[in-house]
């Protein structure tokens, strides 16, 4: 039996600074049905049981916002226990709760061994956190969210049965969201349950006021980006699919363009190699006219 590396560091550790306390807490993150305002998987973190690890920071940034500076503390977390990607860690530090997000997790076995060394979880601290949102709603008398606009064309419209997979005859699994989701691409592409082949993200626009011969405003022009993104998946050539998607939206705006005035703008792409696989990006933009209240 190889020597139990990661209780002699605790042990070292414990030598070192006296009762030191390795208990953590984990809030192991569970996907659910997607929120039905930004398309987005939901998201629950479940607090488990008390897990036991060492946490060593590894340094600080200081990021420079708008609103404020935003400073970040990574940290890596030395454990044997199981964990994933997207957990949260509640550590005591002194008397005030300290909390991280698991962002990456890489397992050592010495040689060919099957023996777990310990398990190296790289932790971001999230010094802003707080109890996640609910649902959205949106009751009052106001102007729509452009991208909840967009989404809704496409979600209404789109034709599922055209989006094929390579037997062009077995449907392929799309949705539609916007952009910026809080978790990584394989909680779409490659998730547990309800996995897709493609995305449609929408993302934030640019608006430019229609000002009357009054110099009041009367309504905006919305350029939306909108990415069609795909990869290669079993049974499912990702170009194929994207291009089936961007027919699909061509589709739509040439059948339902009216209400609005939808029209697509222009096309560019944005393919980038992620390790091994080709993430297909082909962003348009779209545009539609609106009044200041719809």
């Amino acid at each position: 039996m190889p020597p139990d590396l990661y209780a002699a560091m605790k042990l070292q550790f414990q030598q070192a600074f006296g009762t030191s306390d390795f208990d953590i807490v984990r809030y192991a993150i569970t996907y659910g049905a997607r929120d039905g305002w930004n398309g987005w998987r939901t998201i629950t973190w479940t607090q488990t049981t008390t897990e036991d690890a060492i946490i060593v920071p590894k340094g600080i940034t200081l990021a420079s916002r708008i609103a404020g500076l935003y400073p970040r503390l990574d940290a890596v977390a030395l454990t044997k226990s199981t964990f994933a990607v997207g957990d949260f860690l509640r550590h005591t530090e002194g008397v005030i709760p300290v909390y991280y997000e698991v962002q990456g997790i890489k397992d050592l076995y010495p040689l060919d061994s099957a023996t777990l060394v310990w398990r190296e979880l790289e932790l971001s601290q999230v010094t802003m956190h707080e109890a996640k949102p609910g649902a959205t709603t949106w009751t009052k008398t106001r102007s729509e969210d452009p991208r909840h606009k967009i989404k809704d064309w496409i979600d209404g419209y789109a034709r599922s049965a055209q989006i094929t997979k390579d037997n062009d005859s077995t449907q392929a699994t799309w949705a539609c969201i916007f952009s910026n989701p809080p978790y990584p691409l394989s909680a779409e592409f490659r998730a547990a349950a309800s996995a897709v082949q493609g995305l449609y993200v929408v993302d934030n626009p640019n608006s430019t006021p229609v000002v009357g011969h009054d110099k009041y405003i009367e309504g905006y022009i919305e350029h939306v980006p909108t990415h069609i993104i795909t990869v290669d998946s079993t049974a499912c050539n990702g170009t194929a699919l994207q291009w089936k998607m961007v027919e699909e939206l061509r589709y739509v705006n040439e059948t339902y363009p009216f209400g609005s005035c939808l029209l697509m703008e222009s096309q560019r792409p944005h393919d980038i190699d992620i390790g091994g696989m080709m993430l297909h990006d082909c962003e348009w933009t779209l545009q539609y006219e609106r009044n200041t209240t719809t």
